[in-house]
């Protein structure tokens, strides 16, 4: 490598390195302020703010990364010919093409990273930051819980009647659903205990020596007598304390942003039932354009 590339790259990755640190903090200042909102007081846990932030890191570099490389180059460019340095290199022999023959280089490496970021790493970090909201969200339904006071979040109603301090496990529990079709299911039982997850996963309690009882709801032209209850006694049950549809997260690739460029490939030829094929001819051409086109900042 020779001296003049190691001194174009060296001042130009200075600025670029600082924009991108500052479009980084930038971007992610709003949705920081709503990752904070939704965590504290349901978890407060500062690792779980780190965690959900962490998975929007790739959707912003890929935006940060071709503008601040664009204006690395830009601030690089100017002062080298407010100094007078270009037309140094100008009498030395140094043309425009061997000034911007390091620029081009560094935007292939960007191209390689950009499509590793756009290509894979954001479809999978924005479906791990959904699931993340989502097992939060629920998670909230353990601090509106409290003892002797029935609680209830969109179809499921809980009771308990005595807590330990720290939430961790409860005595005499009730637990009420009514599913979407319009079953019923009561659980009771002596105690339960709280089982460790992960932050971002659903809370799930454990339950011991109950009663969990089901009620079918009858079906319109069904000539048949009233389905009967049916009762199950258990010695240990594991449930949630949360809305049952709060458990179930769309598999990933419902939505075509969270798609990997293999995958939104093979959608042209094998259309998704879920996903119209304009938007995933739009979200593979959008993410191609943006990654092709960094070869284009240094000529500009």
């Amino acid at each position: 490598m020779s001296v003049l590339t190691r001194y174009v790259l060296t001042q130009t990755a200075k600025p670029m390195m600082a924009t991108l640190l500052v479009a980084l903090l930038v971007l992610m200042a709003e949705r920081m302020l709503r990752v904070v909102d939704l965590v504290i007081g349901w978890r407060g846990s500062l690792l779980v703010i780190f965690e959900m932030l962490g998975y929007l890191v790739p959707h912003y570099m890929g935006l940060a990364l071709p503008a601040s490389f664009f204006i690395g180059i830009l601030m690089t460019v100017n002062r080298l010919s407010r100094d007078g340095e270009i037309d140094a290199m100008m009498a030395a022999g140094t043309g425009l093409p061997q000034l911007v023959r390091p620029l081009l280089m560094a935007s292939l490496v960007l191209v390689v990273l950009n499509f590793i970021l756009v290509g894979f790493l954001q479809p999978y970090s924005r479906y791990a930051y959904r699931a993340a909201v989502q097992a939060v969200t629920n998670a909230s339904f353990l601090t509106l819980l409290r003892p002797n006071v029935f609680t209830t979040a969109e179809r499921t109603t809980a009771f308990v009647e005595r807590m330990s301090p720290d939430k961790s496990s409860f005595d005499r529990v009730f637990l009420y659903t009514r599913a979407e079709n319009g079953d019923e299911v009561a659980i009771t039982s002596e105690h339960g205990v709280m089982r460790s997850t992960r932050a971002t996963e659903p809370l799930r309690v454990e339950l011991q020596r109950g009663v969990q009882q089901a009620l079918p709801v009858a079906r319109p032209g069904n000539d048949t007598k009233a389905p009967e209850a049916v009762t199950l006694r258990f010695g240990t049950f594991e449930t949630t304390l949360t809305d049952r549809r709060g458990d179930e997260l769309d598999p990933r690739g419902e939505d075509e942003r969270e798609l990997t460029l293999p995958e939104l490939w093979r959608a042209r030829s094998e259309p998704l039932p879920h996903i119209d094929p304009s938007e995933i001819e739009a979200e593979l051409h959008g993410r191609l354009v943006r990654t092709l086109s960094i070869p284009l900042l240094p000529f500009l």
